[in-house]
């Protein structure tokens, strides 16, 4: 069973060039948390950044920034 799904943002989650999440991730992340599993966002960006790009879903996933 999954716990936990981790992910960089930057090119990974947030391709190149963009400057939001688009909704097919927040989504997939909110179906995550629905089912249960934690999900992490890891950047070289600060927290509220993070929490700025998904903020549909970060009252309720776990951020890793500076």
């Amino acid at each position: 069973m999954i716990r936990l799904v981790a992910s960089d943002v930057d090119g990974t989650l947030l391709p190149s060039g963009q400057k939001a999440v688009s909704r097919q991730v927040i989504d997939a992340v909110a179906r995550l948390i629905g089912q249960g599993v934690w999900f992490a966002a890891a950047s070289g960006r600060p927290c509220w950044d993070l929490q700025r790009l998904f903020a549909p879903v970060s009252h309720e996933a776990i951020f890793a920034g500076l």
